[in-house]
């Protein structure tokens, strides 16, 4: 049964006696639900369940969304600092094929680890990748950035847990010489990859609704980004393009973790902006070079006496 279902069935034999609700039963509802001990997260999920059932139903409901509960901040230990991404990323060549696997993954789609732990090698092929939240959200396919096509033709991922997801991110940050407060994992990166996709959004005259597409959020979710100061206070309801690889794409362009990936995964083709040339495409660009100054500049036979 869906979280959506058994909060209305809750509701409504609560309600009892087959009545229509008003606004004062909904406040008495939602106050018996927190005298409950319930988290604020999900006092906030029930809050527009009860919306979505008195529109289906044509309810009265005059419940702004500035009376939902409010989403429960996430402490400031828990941050990470788009640099310390950054560093994580750089030191790639310390870690296994697993480690660079998930970090890879976490560091291009938003997002969770309890996704991360669900991914299988069925899950993607050398050009595309299925992201399958398992609380919101809807499973959605990415385009994989060519510059990370490497890492995932190298590992055969199968479901793993989560205890095992967050003891391989401590080992990461210590592969990096990163010293993260002991509540920073996975999701931090999740949430820093939000904002940082949502500023380069804005940097680059890209609609920010993008980031909710790429991210693949459900309309209940996107309804509660709109009452998100972080992102702007936008109305994030309507859907951008059917199209996901479109929003890859996109997003993808001005992704600025991608070059970070790029300079770590080849690093001498970053030195002094000039691309990397082997030993054997000089000695052919070399002979080429000697053919085609035969052919502009043939050398002339001497004229007979």
């Amino acid at each position: 049964m869906t979280s959506y279902a058994q909060t209305t069935n809750r509701f409504l034999t609560w309600l009892g006696n087959d009545k229509i609700p008003t606004d004062s039963e909904f406040r008495r509802y939602l106050a018996w639900r927190r005298k409950k001990g319930i988290s604020q997260g999900t006092l906030r999920k029930e809050f527009w369940a009860l919306r979505k059932l008195a529109k289906a139903n044509k309810w009265p409901w005059e419940l702004e969304s500035d009376v939902a509960p409010a989403p429960k901040k996430k402490p400031k230990d828990n941050l990470i600092k788009p640099a310390d991404i950054e560093k994580l990323i750089a030191a790639q060549h310390k870690y296994s094929k697993a480690e660079r696997f998930y970090l890879a993954i976490a560091t291009t789609y938003i997002v969770r680890r309890v996704a991360l732990s669900s991914i299988k090698k069925r899950d993607y092929d050398n050009s595309t990748t299925i992201i399958r939240p398992r609380k919101e959200g809807r499973p959605i396919r990415h385009l994989i950035p060519d510059v990370l096509k490497p890492i995932f033709g190298d590992y055969r991922a199968r479901e793993c847990t989560g205890t095992a997801l967050s003891a391989m991110f401590h080992r990461i940050a210590v592969k990096a010489d990163l010293n993260l407060n002991q509540g920073v994992a996975w999701d931090a990166i999740r949430d820093c990859q939000k904002k940082v996709l949502w500023d380069a959004c804005v940097a680059n005259r890209i609609d920010p609704k993008m980031v909710t597409e790429y991210a693949g959020l459900s309309k209940e979710q996107r309804r509660r980004e709109s009452t998100n100061s972080e992102t702007g206070g936008h109305d994030h309801t309507e859907i951008l393009c059917k199209d996901p690889g479109y929003v890859s794409l996109q997003i993808h362009k001005i992704h600025p973790w991608l070059p970070v990936w790029e300079k770590a995964l080849f690093p001498r083709s970053f030195q002094e902006g000039v691309p990397e040339v082997s030993e054997g495409e000089m000695r052919d660009h070399t002979e080429i070079l000697q053919l085609l100054s035969q052919i502009v500049h043939p050398a002339r036979k001497p004229k007979p006496k």
